[in-house]
């Protein structure tokens, strides 16, 4: 596999000169997180090869290795298994002294849908930074069209871990994903937590999801989920079949590779 080192915030700009080609006749997991979904999206999208979301090389430097990286690094060794939502969350970033800080899971862990309902779904899963695919969708490096076209028959279910984007930003994002056809044949949409919270009109999280067109979808929305830049982050494999549970504020995902 290759691990990223870290993101980056003008990634993009490396695209041109990366041999895809080259990525597609030797296939092997590309692993990153946040930044990184500019390599993880079109490799997944326009060659078929699955690759993995969730952490980069930098991520690994704390003093002890936490329940979430031992259950990634034990991922990329081959072990699947099913992935639980954590009961606390990182509420507010260690602030970086050495680079080995680790990670203050403070705040209570709780899945949540717009109508309170439970959730079991199967799907072809496929997202990342938010951020990111943004930027992506329309040029040579999005393949989200011919994605949905091969896995007709499985469905989609994306995943969206918005590092940055205000809430007004994230409803216009969607409107633009809804008018390319890319919410076709989705049977879910998982939001993370925000990694930075913005809004400019007072919106609540909730308030902002309904305003959005994918309120009207008719499909189930998980918001709050454990896919975000405020840790853990849950590791995704893009491109695999994805059964996601959600039961009393409390979820599960688990991934075949076929």
């Amino acid at each position: 596999m290759i691990l990223c080192a870290t993101g980056g915030d003008f990634l993009v700009e490396m695209l041109p000169y990366v041999d895809f080609k080259l990525i597609a006749k030797n296939p092997k997991y590309v692993v990153g997180f946040s930044d990184p979904t500019g390599l993880l999206f079109p490799i997944t999208t326009k060659y078929d090869i699955a690759t993995i979301y969730g952490n980069n090389f930098s991520s690994f430097g704390t003093e002890k290795l936490d329940k979430y990286q031992l259950d990634f690094l034990d991922l990329l060794k081959g072990n699947l298994k099913e992935y639980k939502s954590a009961t606390k969350y990182e509420g507010d970033y260690a602030k970086e002294v050495t680079g080995l800080e680790n990670t203050i899971y403070s705040k209570k862990v709780t899945w949540k849908t717009l109508d309170n309902k439970d959730v079991k779904v199967k799907g072809r899963i496929i997202g990342g930074c938010l951020d990111l695919i943004n930027e992506l969708l329309g040029t040579k490096y999005d393949g989200t069209k011919e994605f949905i076209s091969k896995y007709e028959k499985d469905g989609l279910i994306w995943y969206f871990d918005n590092c940055e984007l205000s809430c007004e930003e994230f409803i216009r994002v969607m409107w633009k994903f809804n008018e390319l056809g890319y919410f076709k044949n989705t049977k879910c949409i998982i939001l993370g937590r925000f990694g930075e919270f913005k809004t400019y009109y007072d919106y609540t999280l909730k308030e902002c999801i309904k305003d959005s067109v994918i309120s009207s979808l008719n499909i189930p929305i998980i918001y709050d989920a454990c896919f975000s830049h405020k840790k853990p982050c849950l590791p995704v494999i893009n491109g695999s079949i994805a059964t996601v549970t959600l039961k009393d504020g409390k979820g599960t995902i688990k991934y075949e590779l076929k």
